[in-house]
């Protein structure tokens, strides 16, 4: 059952009240029927992970209304050809941002990339697939906390078929690094695409060259890889070469 109302007092240090409206929103809804705790906290996110009679378990990241830089959301955004017309409002700005990333997150996920289900995105909470041990509830590890040694070849070449999928439907993931990868059963999935963005937007071909520097930095600690070689894999060296 949702929780009742004076459950979510506990969360009040946390969210701000139109958060825990919309969270209790979701529960009605039986989007998710009880938080079990955080998976991860920072400066303008937390991420819980939380039951659901529809999905067994999810992942609900909540943009925290108070602490979101929401000028760096408003820079980001107005180069995205979908939001040419921005409202200069702190709250709608996270929203947008919100809406945003889950955008990105179904285009990813129908590209048949490895990326959690985007499940419903309501203001400033998306809820998705949780990636883990479903069972224990305990969330897949980084790529960043694993030491990868004889598996790193194998980690590089499947993220980057992840990304050719992604490329190929017109989209970055604009901040692809160990810190926005997840290692479950053996196989790289892709998260926080809140800085993603479409073909035809400002920022496109500035953010495809970060993504495949970061990647190609982060490996090169393992294996002989470097940014050329990993741009023409995406077949992008001509491109990416230029900027």
């Amino acid at each position: 059952m949702p929780r009742p109302r004076e459950e979510w007092k506990t969360y009040d240090d946390i969210f701000s009240r139109s958060t825990i409206n919309s969270l209790i929103k979701l529960a009605q809804r039986h989007v998710f029927s009880h938080i079990i705790g955080k998976i991860s906290m920072g400066k303008e996110a937390v991420v819980l992970s939380a039951t659901s009679e529809l999905y067994g378990l999810v992942a609900i990241k909540v943009y925290m209304i108070n602490t979101c830089n929401f000028r760096r959301m408003y820079e980001y955004l107005s180069q995205d050809n979908r939001y040419l017309k921005l409202p200069k409002n702190r709250q709608k700005i996270i929203y947008n941002w919100a809406e945003r990333e889950y955008k990105n997150l179904e285009i990813a996920y129908r590209s048949n990339a490895r990326v959690p289900m985007p499940i419903v995105v309501l203001n400033n909470i998306i809820v998705m697939e949780f990636i883990g041990d479903r069972n224990k509830g305990i969330p897949a590890q980084l790529l960043k906390n694993i030491r990868l040694e004889g598996r790193a070849r194998q980690v590089y070449e499947e993220i980057i078929e992840n990304y050719k999928k992604i490329y190929n439907q017109g989209l970055v993931h604009g901040d692809l690094s160990e810190f926005n990868i997840l290692l479950h059963e053996g196989k790289p999935i892709m998260i926080d695409f809140s800085q993603g963005t479409v073909e035809k937007s400002l920022n496109y071909l500035d953010l495809l060259k970060r993504d495949l520097e970061k990647i190609s930095n982060y490996f090169s600690k393992y294996i002989d890889i470097d940014l050329e070689e990993t741009a023409r894999r995406i077949g992008v060296w001509d491109i990416v070469k230029n900027l």
